[in-house]
């Protein structure tokens, strides 16, 4: 009767798969990061007498969170064209009704 085209995509290729792997392995790594960087410091931090020393530490707490953060939005807006260009091509394929 008529034809149809449909939009599908090839599979990405091994470099391809190589750095979606290295994109979601980074996300993973800097949030462990994040994390056990905060619960290390928020340990410390109940340990501590004067009250200067903790106005300190999360000081420098605030400071090295905002540092990580930023190491991950650098990577992630490195990271995230490769990813996008290296997906698989798009294809049309012609399907009959």
């Amino acid at each position: 009767m008529g034809e149809k085209m449909i939009e599908s995509r090839l599979p990405r290729s091994f470099f391809g798969k190589l750095v979606k792997g290295s994109f979601i392995f980074f996300n993973i790594i800097m949030g462990f990061w994040l994390f056990a960087g905060l619960n290390n410091a928020s340990e410390k931090m109940a340990g501590m007498a004067s009250e200067a020393e903790q106005i300190g530490a999360s000081i420098g707490t605030g400071l090295g969170a905002a540092l990580i953060v930023g190491v991950w939005m650098a990577g992630v807006i490195i990271l995230t064209p490769v990813l996008f260009l290296t997906r698989g091509k798009k294809v049309l394929e012609k399907v009959e009704d």
